[in-house]
């Protein structure tokens, strides 16, 4: 009977397990921004699951100490009865079997064989009975002892079921310990967001203060200092300008997505070369966001870039080779002669550059510069 009713009760606990395996899913679903359950709704229903889980649990321990110590309880009395059985036995048997040199039995003679036998058997029921009792006070012995140990098994486990449960609390308060460390820590990130914000505002506060002090100044010298007065409008153009400069030079990335449920590391992709990056809470104004559609924009001017560049050294590595292949023109000196010709080289001729000619016809002609013509030399 006892059996089948903590069978019952593991399949009521198995029941509870699945149930609270459900609600935890949902919770799970709550805190990543999904489901329209109320958080705090789910987290009493899971503590109510465990409430009964352990209820359930105490139940069934309570039943198997029960069964355990009647079982203790019927095992010691059978062994008190096989203990009892033998004693007297035993004590029969040694009675029986005194050697005494006559019959036991004529000890006890009587004048008449009856009454030696009642003499007999009265003797042997005494010493059956002192044997006895001797065993029955070992036997209460052992059963007090059994039933002290029985007891202090009890304790024991209670003992444990309190240390159990405390075991359980502590996890509870360590996963709430957590949760609020985490909380603690977002808070501190966010806290140190806005500080770094503030401290940005003032920046620019102070810019805009120096920006209208400059203005003031100006105002103040005058109309003959008219055309030099900054406009209000043209400072805030102006600071408009270095805020667009400023947001250029950031790098553009798109599809942010947040790294943890308490967001404070993200990854997204550059726009120019699809790259994946990772950065903090407090690092995200560093970067420029746009659209997937923008970043495909993005993407093509940065491949033109690459292709110009590559272009550009591609031509600069050709022009250099040509350069120095090149020939430098070469000028032959003019000698002057009596008559119009310079050694045999007219002079409109002379000092003109020869890069168009052959090697062979620049020697020639540097020949007719200094020996002139054969005839001459003849």
């Amino acid at each position: 009977m006892a059996v089948a009713e903590i069978d019952v009760l593991k399949q009521q606990q198995a029941e509870i397990q699945e149930q609270k395996r459900l609600v935890e899913n949902r919770l799970v679903l709550v805190d990543q921004g999904q489901g329209a359950w109320d958080r705090e709704s789910l987290k009493a229903e899971i503590q109510a699951l465990d409430d009964e889980n352990n209820a359930i649990g105490n139940k069934i321990s309570e039943i198997e100490y029960t069964q355990k110590q009647q079982e203790k309880t019927a095992e010691i009395e059978a062994q008190h009865e096989v203990r009892v059985a033998e004693s007297t036995k035993e004590i029969a048997y040694i009675f029986d079997n005194l050697d005494f040199g006559v019959p036991t039995k004529e000890l006890f003679l009587n004048f008449t064989e009856e009454k030696a036998q009642a003499s007999y058997e009265y003797v042997r029921s005494m010493l059956e009975a002192a044997v006895v009792e001797r065993e029955k006070v070992s036997l209460l012995k052992i059963k007090e002892l059994e039933e002290k140990n029985a007891s202090l098994e009890s304790e024991n486990a209670k003992i444990q079921e309190k240390y159990d449960v405390s075991t359980q609390e502590n996890g509870r308060l360590s996963l709430e310990l957590s949760a609020a460390k985490l909380q603690i820590t977002d808070a501190e990130s966010k806290r140190d967001a806005a500080a770094a914000a503030l401290e940005e505002v003032n920046k620019q506060l102070e810019q805009a203060k120096s920006w209208n002090d400059d203005l003031q100044k100006q105002i103040a010298v005058g109309a003959s200092a008219a055309a030099k007065v900054v406009d209000v409008v043209d400072a805030r153009q102006k600071y408009m300008e270095e805020r667009r400069k400023e947001e250029e030079t950031k790098p553009v990335i798109y599809d942010i997505q947040a790294l943890d449920m308490k967001k404070s590391r993200f990854s997204a992709k550059l726009a120019e070369t699809d790259e994946t990056v990772e950065f903090g809470y407090l690092e995200r104004g560093k970067y420029r966001v746009v659209t997937p559609e923008q970043a495909g924009t993005f993407r093509a001017e940065y491949l033109a870039k690459q292709q110009a560049a590559a272009e550009a050294e591609h031509v600069g590595a050709d022009s250099n080779g040509s350069v120095a292949m090149e020939e430098q023109p070469v000028t032959v000196p003019a000698f002057q002669g009596d008559d119009s010709t310079t050694g045999g080289v007219d002079q409109t001729d002379a000092g003109t550059p020869v890069a168009d000619k052959t090697v062979e016809e620049r020697l020639q002609a540097l020949e007719l510069a200094v020996f002139g013509t054969k005839e001459e030399a003849a």
